[in-house]
Parts: structure tokens; C-alpha cells; sequence
């Protein structure tokens, strides 16, 4: 067991044969219910866990070795619990995976090559009005995922695990809305109807505008305690990142899934900027300038905002937007993680005897299993599915024409082709 754990230089694996055993853990501090009283059982778990640990340490050590942008490294340090279901879920009903899907869940998952894009590298990306428009493609797809190439690929994304998590709150019977736009109409500059005008005008003159005001889930507590997940009415707002430049930073391995974590704590102020931009739009005094894009400037001179309407209706009623964020790598913020957990409360609550189990606590763990299943093969299958879709603006035009004619005579035969089989079904569609 010494070897095993590389003979460390303290702990109980540090401890001469005549001692062994000596400084492990008694079985009243192990024991998980009064009679359980196998001694032996304990003690072979604790040298377990201590080989492990030591194992993981090594491990960890070699990984942070490695330059910052080996993808080893960044993956290694980027997953967590979400991103590796696709690992041992078997296909449940919208929890399919195809081959090719699959294959770049697991290359993503160990920070190698992607198969898919591996005939394709070197190939020109062909896509107008894009960041990646004439770069080569590269053996991870990283150009091909961080430029918005058009097809919806983002939004596709994005809506897929939108409509999971909407899917789980209806099941826990917690009203909501998604894309809920009702949330600050009326409510910017002093409240007006010129105000409103105004604001009309202001999103009108550019569609992105309006959409960084509408949160992706409006929340009401539910009138049973045991059912509800939240205490007050809450607003989410869901993103998704690819391959930013923070899972490259130096230091970003000691910090684990760094890159969501970052992220996830820029939304707040992102979402009150573009509130105050709107309200000042709306006939909200500031004394800032605007920027070229029509914000308000941050650094300008040291005056505070204003807060108008729309600012005000946010802090008022409901305190702070909670961030959920999923990554390249499948991984969930801990926000996202949160939810799932609190979601799966209510289910062990609410159904803890139809999965099988007589009470609530019971009944927990296995409501958690299928909640986090579900919800991180939406977010893994959509993420591959990016990549995959992508692929079809990578080369020269006459192949993807050929591409698409051979695709569309073997539709018919293929299990899981567009317009059949289980990858293509809608992703919310239960699941135990």
C-alpha cells in the first residue's frame, strides 16, 4: 500500500508495519448507521481513500506542469461532475449520443484532438461576416467554436439547455417563464409612456439591446415550502462559453472550472449595465459620457450612476440575477450546480415513492442522479453537436455540396439522421 501511494512522507501510509493502523480514523467516527460494526471494512476504505488521494496529488502536480495552453492541462482542470455523465449514462430517453457525438465528448473530456474536425484540419472556414472567416481549422476545433459562424449554432445551444432546465421546473410544478420579456416593460427611465417610447427606440435601433434585458427564467416560489426552490421571485440568466482566453490564463488550474467560475461573476454587472444603458436611453440623467456602441462609459470621471427604472425594478424586487453557466467542457458553474440540486430536492419531495423509495430523504440521491443526468447530456450533446454542425462551412463549397446530396439520399437508412432517431428527438422529453 506504501508503493501504491508512492511511499508518502506522513499520514497513516507513512506509519512502520509494528504501527500500522495505529492513526486511522475509529469506527464510531466511520460508522454510518449504530450497527455498523465491521472494523476491518473501515479500515481497508480508509487506506483506499488515503492511496487515492495521494494518487490524485501526483497527478494534479504533473498536469500543472504543463504549459497553459496544453489542452490536457486545461481540460484536466476544467471538468467537473457535469462533464462526465456522457461517461457511464446509458441511452435514456434524451440521453442519446451518436458515434460521432460521442467521439467528441471524449477527446473534449481527455484534451486530445477531436476526430471530427481531424480530416478537415488545415482546411479554410468559410464564413462571411466571422471571426474565423479564412483561418485554417485546427486540431481542436477552438477557431471554429469561438466565432459565431451563423446557422444559430450559439443559439441552438444555448436553447437546448433552456428548454432542459424549463422541463425540469415544470416537472417540480414551479411556475416560470422563459425568455420572459415582461419583466422590465414599462418599468425604465421614470416609468412613462415617453419613457416607454423612448426605450422602444432605443432596442429598435439594435435587436442585441433588447435581449440583454430579458432574462432566460423568471422564478415564483412555489406556496409549498417543500416545493419550492426559491424564496422569492428570482430572475436566471443562462450562458454559454467556449474556449475564452481565461481557460488559458496561467494560474487558472489552481482555480477548478476557472473559466464558468470567472464568468459567472461578470453577470450581474453585465446585466445592470445594460439595464442602466436602457434607462438612460429612456430619460435617466448620468454624467457620463456614451461610448461609440451607445453605452455608458465606466471610466470616464468618478461620478456615480444613476440608477433609474429598470435598475432600481431589478435591486428592488429581485436583489441579484443568478448566473448559470455551462463551458466547452460540459462543466456547470456552481450556480448551475445549485439548481439542479435544489430541483432535485423537490423531486425527492414530491416523488420520492415513484422512484421508489418511502421517504424523501431516501428517495434524494436518486432524484439528484437523474436530475444531473439529464441536464448534463443536453448540455455535453449540445456542445458536440456545435462542433459537428460547424464542420459543414470548413473546406471548399463543391465538397459540402456533395456532402449534403450523399446526406440527404442516405437519410432514409441512417437511425439517426435528422428527421428520425433518438438524437434528434427533443431533449426535454423525460427520462428517469
Amino acid at each position: 500500500m506504501q508503493a501504491a501511494a508512492a511511499f508518502p512522507a506522513s499520514g497513516p501510509l507513512a506509519d512502520p508495519f509494528v504501527q500500522a493502523g495505529l492513526n486511522l480514523k475509529p469506527k464510531e467516527a466511520m460508522r454510518r448507521h449504530p450497527n455498523d460494526d465491521n472494523q476491518k471494512q473501515f479500515e481497508q476504505k480508509q487506506y483506499t481513500e488515503l492511496i487515492e488521494d495521494h494518487l490524485v496529488v501526483g497527478l494534479r502536480s504533473d498536469y500543472a506542469a504543463l504549459p497553459p495552453d496544453d489542452m490536457r492541462k486545461v481540460a484536466f482542470f476544467s471538468v467537473n461532475a457535469s462533464s462526465r455523465h456522457f461517461l457511464f449514462t446509458p441511452p435514456f430517453p434524451g440521453c442519446e449520443l451518436d458515434a460521432d457525438e460521442f467521439g467528441v465528448l471524449a477527446a473534449r473530456y481527455y484534451g486530445v484532438p477531436c476526430p471530427a474536425c481531424a480530416p478537415h484540419v488545415g482546411k479554410i472556414i468559410r464564413a462571411k461576416g466571422s471571426d474565423a472567416n479564412g483561418k485554417e481549422l485546427d486540431p481542436y476545433g477552438k477557431a471554429l467554436v469561438n466565432a459565431n459562424v451563423g446557422e444559430g449554432l450559439w443559439t441552438q445551444r444555448h436553447n437546448a439547455l433552456l428548454l432542459a432546465i424549463s422541463s425540469e421546473l415544470d416537472f417540480i410544478n414551479n411556475v416560470h417563464k422563459t425568455d420572459a420579456y415582461s419583466v422590465f416593460e414599462g418599468k425604465f427611465g421614470d416609468g412613462s409612456e415617453g419613457a416607454r417610447v423612448q426605450a422602444e427606440a432605443f432596442f429598435a435601433a439594435d435587436g442585441k439591446r433588447r435581449q440583454g434585458c430579458v432574462p432566460d427564467i423568471y422564478l415564483e416560489p412555489h406556496e409549498v415550502v417543500g416545493i419550492r426552490i426559491v424564496d422569492k421571485k428570482t430572475l436566471y440568466e443562462l450562458k454559454q462559453i467556449n474556449l475564452r482566453p481565461e481557460y488559458f490564463q496561467v494560474n487558472a488550474w489552481k482555480d477548478p472550472s476557472h473559466a464558468v467560475h470567472v464568468r459567472a461573476g461578470q453577470l450581474h454587472d453585465e446585466y445592470c449595465r445594460k439595464l442602466h444603458d436602457a434607462d438612460r436611453a429612456a430619460g435617466t440623467p448620468c454624467p457620463h459620457r456614451f461610448t461609440a456602441s451607445g453605452s455608458c462609459a465606466r471610466s470616464d470621471n468618478d461620478l456615480d450612476h444613476n440608477v433609474g427604472g429598470g435598475e432600481r425594478h431589478l435591486i428592488d424586487n429581485f436583489g441579484h440575477v443568478r448566473a448559470l453557466v455551462f463551458g466547452h467542457f460540459g462543466e456547470f458553474n456552481d450556480g448551475l450546480l445549485k439548481l439542479a440540486d435544489d430541483i432535485s430536492k423537490s423531486v425527492a419531495h414530491q416523488h420520492h415513492r415513484m422512484l421508489g423509495f418511502k421517504s424523501e430523504e431516501a428517495g434524494l440521491s436518486r432524484a439528484k442522479a437523474g436530475v444531473m443526468r439529464r441536464l448534463s447530456m443536453v448540455a455535453l450533446r449540445a456542445t458536440a453537436r456545435q462542433v459537428l454542425r460547424g464542420l459543414a462551412i470548413v473546406g471548399p463549397p463543391c465538397i459540402h455540396q456533395h456532402n449534403a446530396r450523399e446526406a440527404a439520399r442516405r437519410a432514409h437508412l441512417d437511425a439517426f439522421g435528422a428527421d428520425r432517431g433518438a438524437p434528434w428527438r427533443n431533449p426535454t422529453n423525460g427520462g428517469g
